[in-house]
């Protein structure tokens, strides 16, 4: 199944799966606007637009908005969603962000991509930032909490196990940091990184792996059902060894972060 297909399926439940909620999104969205307004203005692009969480109170701020996604479906959550929320009319693209960007050469003043960046090839992003940018900003978003919560132990072990049956994978961090790495060693100047929002949730071990078994594939990678079955029957055994419930709770932190660079000299 593609990565396309695979983000088709979630559409329609993916903000209750994965999604922050309206007023985080709110503030995350002010937050760019200030990189915006210190820029040359012209087009904000979003890469990964999904269905517009974020995306939707960025619109009416901003001279011009295009979104890109893979998935049509997401998108289509995102016209409904702009729809209810704003006369503003964003421009969408359904569109593999690893083929050539559906902007014009020096267009945009800042490329935002929020957990999403480490399904991209380093190179192709670097390439297309290079070509579609006249100055400005390149900023990634993402959720990040303590290394030893719960959730993160989840998908530690998911991860491992995944490796176990025949499927290496990366972490987006890692991805995330070569990727601004590269950009700096093209004069590109780094910004020191901002907590935009801060909350408390709620998790269990049950949770997670349903989170997981709703959605098409695993860690960002196109699977056999029959090893995502096995994979998860390998976590839930091992959940159970080690909470003795899937039902155990644990409450922790979590932040939402902006990082990037800043590209007037990136060449």
């Amino acid at each position: 199944m593609t990565l396309q297909i695979s983000f088709d399926h979630q559409a329609k439940n993916f903000d209750h799966r994965a999604g922050l909620k309206e007023q985080d999104c709110s503030t995350i969205s002010e937050q760019l606007i200030k990189f915006y307004s210190n820029s040359k203005r012209r087009s904000f692009l979003e890469i990964g637009a999904g269905t517009g969480q974020i995306g939707q109170f960025v619109i009416e701020k901003v001279n011009d908005y295009v979104g890109i996604d893979i998935s049509n479906e997401m998108l289509q959550e995102f016209k409904k969603r702009v729809i209810v929320s704003t006369a503003a009319i964003p421009t969408l693209h359904a569109t593999d962000a690893n083929q050539k960007w559906p902007v014009s050469n020096q267009s945009v003043s800042v490329t935002f991509s929020s957990r999403t960046v480490h399904l991209l090839s380093t190179q192709h992003v670097i390439n297309e930032v290079r070509r579609v940018h006249d100055g400005g900003f390149f900023l990634i978003g993402r959720v990040s909490r303590d290394n030893h919560t719960l959730k993160d132990v989840m998908r530690k072990k998911m991860r491992e196990i995944l490796v176990s049956l025949g499927h290496p994978s990366r972490r987006g961090e890692e991805h995330r940091k070569e990727l601004l790495d590269q950009f700096c060693a093209q004069q590109a100047t780094r910004i020191s990184p901002i907590t935009v929002t801060k909350w408390q949730e709620t998790y269990t071990p049950k949770r997670s792996i349903e989170s997981w078994e709703s959605k098409e594939g695993l860690a960002g990678q196109e699977i056999k059902e029959s090893t995502k079955k096995e994979c998860m029957k390998q976590l839930r055994e091992w959940a159970l060894r080690r909470y003795g419930s899937l039902e155990y709770e644990e409450t922790f932190q979590q932040s939402y972060i902006l990082d990037g660079v800043e590209l007037d000299h990136f060449c």
